[in-house]
């Protein structure tokens, strides 16, 4: 190929080191303490509180100034959801990614070139660059389209022949068309679930029975963490959603020597999810103060959170609450998109 896949001629070696030194990142330049700063090719993500990050993104402004380093304004966005980043746009609801609109529009003009009967070397280059980008991304096998790869091997052929150049317009087969388009409907469609954020972000799984409890936390950095449980006699009489909601209090626990910027809390009870999201439970006075202890907790770490329904049957904690320990590896690495109900974030009390 003429122009290699994913940028690599801009020398992202180079950029990275730019752009970490812009950031602020750890060990390329002082950034506030109370920041996580995750740094991309050509991206900057700030994530704390709000006095926090603006503090950091003025810095960045500073640094960036001095530097000589410039962007546009309307680039910078202010507590956003989901947003787009080396090519591919990220859900942090959903923890899903999935190829940005500006991608696909890109291959579908391709489509529509070749299906009107020709298209430009230099246009196939491109395309099979993007579709590598993209099948890698998404983790779809790129080997199914190995037809696609061996006809633009063949039109390479012929450039280094000197049969055709680079501009020249050559016909498309109808079998190639067909086959990109079956592609395009699968990167269409794709999502890939990545939970696990950067930083000091945690992804955490509880469970109880009437027997014990469990808790699985998975950090980026600080990796698996698992407690379990059982609970005293006297304890083995309330209601389950009263035992879920107890086991926050194991959470906090188990977290509490490490530095926490975000938890993201999948429970398989709708109640106590509910209570954790709302930041009150009025039919019970024991998953209210649950959930409230749990939300003050998450505060005094200077943290912040969402939760989400996780089924039963896919959730990692389901094993330590019942003894078993060796099948938590195993969940997560299962663990996919549907077997989650997200819960739109909102901590506190009502107003």
């Amino acid at each position: 190929m003429n122009r290699l896949p994913m940028g690599l001629r801009v020398a992202p070696e180079l950029l990275h080191t730019v752009t970490a030194v812009v950031g602020g990142a750890p060990g390329y330049s002082a950034a506030p303490a109370e920041t996580d700063v995750a740094v991309f090719i050509d991206n900057i993500r700030h994530a704390g509180s709000r006095t926090s990050v603006a503090a950091s993104m003025r810095a960045v402004d500073n640094r960036a100034a001095a530097a000589g380093a410039q962007w546009k304004a309307a680039d910078t966005r202010d507590l956003v959801v989901a947003y787009p980043f080396l090519g591919v746009l990220y859900d942090h609801e959903t923890k899903t990614l999935r190829l940005p609109a500006s991608f696909l529009r890109k291959t579908q003009r391709f489509l529509d070139a070749a299906e009107a009967g020709s298209v430009r070397v230099v246009d196939i280059d491109a395309y099979v660059g993007r579709i590598v980008h993209g099948t890698l991304v998404m983790g779809v096998p790129l080997g199914e389209w190995w037809f696609l790869l061996k006809r633009a091997r063949r039109v390479q052929s012929m450039v280094s022949a000197g049969r055709v150049g680079l501009d020249d317009a050559i016909p498309v087969a109808p079998a190639f068309v067909a086959e990109a388009r079956r592609l395009q409907e699968a990167l269409a469609g794709a999502r890939r679930w990545c939970p696990v954020q950067l930083g000091d972000a945690w992804e955490v799984y509880t469970d109880a029975s009437t027997d014990g409890w469990g808790v699985v936390a998975r950090s980026a950095v600080h990796g698996i963490h698992v407690t379990g449980g059982k609970w005293p006699p006297e304890m083995r009489t309330l209601h389950i959603n009263v035992l879920e909601a107890l086991v926050l209090n194991e959470v906090a626990a188990l977290l509490q020597p490490f530095r926490v910027s975000f938890v993201n809390l999948f429970i398989d009870n709708t109640s106590v999810a509910f209570a954790v999201r709302n930041g009150y439970c009025a039919p019970s006075a024991a998953m209210n103060t649950a959930a409230v202890s749990y939300l003050t907790w998450l505060q005094q770490k200077g943290a912040t959170g969402t939760v989400a329904y996780v089924r039963s049957a896919a959730n990692p904690a389901d094993g330590p609450s019942r003894g078993v320990f060796d099948t938590v590896v195993q969940r997560l690495d299962e663990l996919r998109p549907q077997h989650v109900q997200v819960l739109r974030p909102r901590f506190g009390r009502r107003g």
